[in-house]
């Protein structure tokens, strides 16, 4: 069996090889407990667990698996981190949860991210949904927690796709759809990737066309709308909650119920192998991406600080705001990151000893400038602070340093003036009796100096005063005359930096003006780069949205181009067809018509010929008296061939005949600029011919609304001519007769 499982492996793609990190413990670890407080489900994060995950210094791809209760998560969680499955989260097979809250496997995992960039994976086992004793709270909130931690969530569901599949993963799902409707940005990177794994399946992946489809198209078939509004409604909650979302079938792992024991070590079936490794390589050897919180990968510190941010959430009965809690985080860090520099610029200072020269405390300042330049510059570089602070942490900390300075600065100038002012007062009250005697000589050589050059000047005074004074003293008072001229050169540098400090000051009051000014207009310009930030990144985020729909739209349009393409070479065939049946309808009515004609044709010769034997003479004398009733009394009725013209000409002469007349009759309309329609009411009062016309009365036109007044006089004068033509011709006629 060990070979087969090893060759169902083999048959699949390479799996992923996780090199795990041996500096953190190789177990199952409680990250966030469920404990009871006064009767209340809180939750709790696990400083221990804590601490190992923040030490992580890598962006973190977290895997977290959640799924109903009791339908295996833990071990497909266990066979996604070791195929082998030799050792891994706690597996039960009672009633009983193995999983209270959420676990993770304490040692990560060194992957590449989608960038190639290397990442840490963490593997969250999440208590199961719809256990005993639990309410749909309580499932919504560890459900939302696990989606806003993990870059790819698992839901592991047993069987098909059906209503009541979707319906639970809809229902846990409208939390995290609601923590994603509270942000004010609309940036939703903060929601995982679903992969919906459904295991012990065991159909076939086709569609309703009966074409074979893949895993991912059976979701997102299963994810369509039903027309039904509380289905579609779980529908609309998945797909709006996990915009990324792909799917996975597993087999039934063994045949035998014996063997899902946890204490089992018989390898899995080969088909189930197979469809593990395939699953595992799509999952963990594809890139996956790093979590992310607005656009920044978190790392181990950051992720840690989230997740507490979001416990306390959920504990205080509200709803994350993820902008809120990642703006706290980042705010922590940075203060973190300028505390630890303003206390290395103080130990700088801290460092030079009071009796050491100014130069030396400048110095002593620029090398803690660059010490706290250093210790934020490598905290806010980070991918995670930059993105969101920029270089406010810098310059906050650049602003505490100049302040504690100048503070340093104004503290050692006081112990100076102190220390000069007690010793002054000591040599005063010591050489008192000394000086008087020579105060005056000692003034009409010396001066307080004004600048650098009053005071080489001053020395040079005051080793001439002093040579004074010893001469004036006498060779036992030196050690006075020298703690004289030190006390005279004290006065002196005394007053010189009285009038500085005074400049000083004055100085100092311009460029606290100036600053303030500065600071002012720096606020102001901070505020507008924060403005043109965000502007610039809502408009990054308009465009990547619209390329989005771009995409979705142009793939959409491919479709619907394909189809029409499908649907006019079905319109043509159609189009085809049609052409084809009305030919063919037209064929047989034509041969229907022209029996019938032939029929008809029949009969009236057969009834004609009859009537002809029976009562030729009656017959003849009959029609030649109706004909001349029907001309008395301007018949409408009148034919200008009768039925036995008809019997004495042939059918396709007769037939020809009639059709000349027609034409006949219809150019005679035309010449005359009458309607043609003036066709159908001629015919109507019985005129086939032009030679008809003589039959027909002007009164016959009163009731045709179809022609004008000229069209009826024009009408009625050409009929009136046609009349006088066919009488001139029948006089003609009747006079070649009798000649």
């Amino acid at each position: 069996m060990a070979d087969l499982y090893a060759d169902a492996v083999d048959a699949a793609d390479v799996e992923p090889e996780l090199e795990a990190t041996t500096d953190f413990p190789d177990a199952p670890l409680p990250l966030i407990e469920v404990v009871d407080e006064e009767g209340e489900r809180k939750l709790r994060l696990v400083p221990e667990t804590a601490d190992v995950i923040a030490a992580i210094d890598a962006e973190l791809c977290v895997v977290a698996m959640c799924g109903p209760h009791r339908s295996g998560k833990s071990s497909l969680l266990n066979w996604l981190r070791d195929p082998a499955g030799s050792r891994g989260f706690t597996v039960g097979h009672g009633t009983s949860r193995q999983t209270k809250g959420l676990d993770v496997w304490g040692r990560p995992a060194d992957i590449e991210t989608e960038s190639g960039a290397p990442a840490a994976l963490l593997l969250i086992d999440v208590e199961g949904l719809g256990g005993l004793g639990v309410d749909a709270n309580y499932d919504q909130t560890l459900f939302a927690l696990a989606a806003l931690l993990a870059s790819s969530l698992v839901y592991n569901s047993p069987g098909s796709l059906d209503e009541g599949a979707i319906a639970s993963l809809g229902l846990v799902s409208r939390l995290a759809r609601k923590i994603e409707a509270d942000e004010a940005g609309g940036n939703s990177d903060h929601l995982p990737d679903l992969w919906w794994v459904l295991r012990d399946f065991a159909l076939e992946l086709v569609n309703a066309d009966g074409y074979e489809i893949d895993s991912d198209e059976y979701l997102e078939s299963s994810l369509r709308r039903t027309n039904r509004r509380e289905s579609d409604e779980y529908r609309a909650a998945i797909a709006l909650a996990f915009e990324r979302r792909r799917c996975a079938t597993l087999p039934r792992p063994y045949e035998a119920e014996s063997d899902l024991r946890a204490d089992t070590n018989k390898p899995p079936r080969p088909a189930f192998a197979a469809a593990l490794a395939d699953f595992r390589r799509r999952l963990l050897s594809e890139r996956p991406r790093p979590k992310r919180v607005r656009g920044a990968a978190l790392r181990g510190k950051t992720f840690v600080a989230l997740a507490a941010t979001y416990v306390d959430a959920f504990n205080a009965g509200a709803t994350p705001v993820v902008s809120s809690a990642w703006m706290a985080v980042v705010k922590a860090e940075c203060d973190a990151a300028v505390d630890a520099g303003v206390a290395a610029h103080a130990a700088a200072l801290l460092a030079v000893p009071d009796d050491a020269p100014e130069a030396a405390f400048a110095a002593a300042r620029l090398e803690g400038c660059r010490a706290c330049d250093g210790i934020v510059a490598a905290a806010s570089n980070d991918a995670v602070l930059r993105s969101s602070v920029g270089d406010r942490p810098l310059l906050d900390a650049r602003r505490r340093c100049d302040h504690d300075f100048a503070e340093n600065l104004r503290r050692r100038r006081d112990r100076c003036r102190t220390a000069l002012s007690r010793a002054t007062a000591a040599v005063e009250k010591k050489l008192a009796p000394r000086l008087r005697a020579t105060r005056g000589e000692a003034h009409t050589t010396c001066t307080p100096f004004d600048d650098a050059t009053d005071a080489e000047q001053a020395a040079a005074d005051a080793v001439s005063a002093t040579a004074a004074l010893q001469t004036a003293c006498g060779p036992g008072d030196a050690g006075f005359l020298a703690t004289a001229a030190v006390r005279w050169a004290a006065e002196n540098c005394r007053a010189l930096m009285e009038r500085h400090d005074r400049t000083r000051d004055a100085e100092a009051q311009r460029a606290g003006e100036e600053i303030a000014s500065l600071r002012e207009r720096v606020a102001f310009l901070e505020g507008e780069q924060i403005a043109m930030r965000d502007a610039a990144e809502e408009g990054r985020k308009a465009v990547a949205s619209a390329q989005t729909d771009v995409q979705r739209l142009t793939s959409r349009c491919s479709a619907l181009e394909a189809d029409v393409s499908r649907s006019r070479a079905a319109y043509a065939n159609l189009a085809k067809d049609a052409a084809s049946t009305k030919e063919a309808l037209a064929d047989a009515n034509a041969m229907l018509e022209s029996e019938g004609k032939w029929q008809a044709q029949l009969q009236d010769r057969l009834d004609a010929t009859i009537e002809e034997h029976l009562e030729a003479k009656r017959h003849l004398v009959a029609r030649a008296t109706r004909a001349e009733e029907a001309v008395s009394s301007y018949s409408k009725a009148r034919r200008r061939y009768t039925i036995l013209d008809l019997l004495l000409e042939s059918t396709e002469d007769a037939a020809a005949r009639l059709d000349a007349n027609a034409k006949e009759l219809e150019r005679f309309l035309v010449d005359l600029d009458v309607p043609v329609g003036a066709l159908r009411i001629l015919r109507d009062l019985g005129a086939q011919s032009v030679s008809d016309l003589a039959f027909v009365e002007a009164s016959d036109f009163d009731a045709a609304v179809d022609l004008t007044d000229v069209q009826k006089r024009r009408l009625i004068d050409a009929i009136d001519e046609t009349k006088r033509r066919l009488e001139k011709r029948r006089a003609s006629t009747n006079a070649c007769t009798i000649s």
